[in-house]
């Protein structure tokens, strides 16, 4: 299936980019020079280390917003509710799998945004 499919680093990179990321690169000075640190930057503005994980709770904090400001409440709401319903009916295990579903679907709809 697809959903089993891990993305690449570049399909994470493009994808939590759609989802309102940015990077930020800062200069620290250390004993041995100075050295570049990126950080990247929430759409909230919450600076972290790396782009956070996908997961269920990353997905619905980042993603959803995103996916609703680019097909509407009610195709998104579609979206969603076909995965859950798809992956219950076939008796997927719950959090392991779904939230692959949901990744692979809002990045069909980053790439065909991407395309218009």
């Amino acid at each position: 299936m697809i959903e089993d499919k891990k993305p690449s680093e570049s399909e994470i990179k493009d994808f939590w980019k759609w989802c309102g990321f940015t990077t930020k690169k800062r200069y620290e000075d250390l004993p041995r020079g100075r050295v570049v640190i990126l950080d990247y930057v929430s759409p909230n503005g919450k600076t972290l280390d790396d782009y956070p994980p996908i997961d269920l709770n990353n997905l619905f904090q980042y993603a959803i917003p995103q996916l609703v400001k680019t097909v509407g409440k009610h195709e998104a709401y579609l979206l969603i509710s076909g995965c859950l319903s798809k992956h219950m009916l076939l008796g997927d295990s719950f959090e392991d799998e779904l939230f692959w579903a949901v990744y692979w679907a809002l990045d069909k709809v980053r790439e065909d945004s991407n395309d218009r």
